[in-house]
């Protein structure tokens, strides 16, 4: 992830003021989209805890009693719909974070397609192992309920499910949408204004 200098100079650091210092991947599953091959158990579940908002989340008033709106890029949003939907609020953070006697989060000037800026966020982020149990964003734009992109285009919403299906196949050999495209040309010709996104059930 880093070059071999970098962990060198580190190290040398390190030994220099005689302060170990370790190099710490949180990411309990990564994936390789060049590959389409998700990997699992970097690290074993055992190394996080798991906890649940429920209904104190401030997702909650965003979601929905049916179907699954929130989404990660590159991931399956049916895994993440185990983690959250109206009532459930999961999350999968590193256990080194609660362990720690101290934590330094330094900020960085950043840009941020989503947030504008990212500051220190990304070091939240970064503590989760698990974006199956982080949502970033909701499906469709501003006109259909979501906050992926402004306005209501149904071009750009066929493509964000497209994407859907692309997920749902991760590492398998995928050819086609058959039946199910003519599902998302039934749910288009039969729904109006943000109702969309709570209707999109497979």
């Amino acid at each position: 992830m880093l070059p071999e200098d970098f962990y060198s100079s580190v190290s040398d650091l390190g030994k220099k003021y005689s302060v170990p210092v370790n190099i710490l991947d949180f990411r309990r599953v990564t994936f390789n989209p060049a590959e389409n091959n998700p990997v699992k158990e970097r690290n074993p579940l055992s190394a996080y805890l798991i906890f649940d908002l429920g209904k104190e989340s401030c997702l909650e008033p965003i979601s929905v009693e049916e179907g699954n709106i929130f989404r990660v890029t590159n991931y399956n949003p049916d895994r993440l719909a185990e983690s959250h939907r109206k009532g459930m609020h999961k999350y999968c953070i590193t256990k080194e974070i609660f362990e720690a006697d101290l934590v330094i989060s330094m900020p960085k000037i950043k840009t941020h397609q989503k947030s504008g800026i990212t500051a220190a966020l990304k070091n939240i982020v970064g503590v989760n192992g698990d974006k199956d149990y982080l949502p970033h964003h909701r499906i469709g734009g501003t006109g259909f309920g979501g906050d992926c992109y402004p306005g209501k285009s149904y071009l750009r919403l066929w493509a964000e499910l497209a994407i859907d299906q692309a997920n749902r196949h991760q590492g398998k050999c995928f050819t086609g949408f058959g039946k199910r495209s003519l599902h998302f040309l039934e749910i288009f010709k039969s729904t109006k204004g943000s109702s969309v996104c709570s209707r999109l059930v497979w």
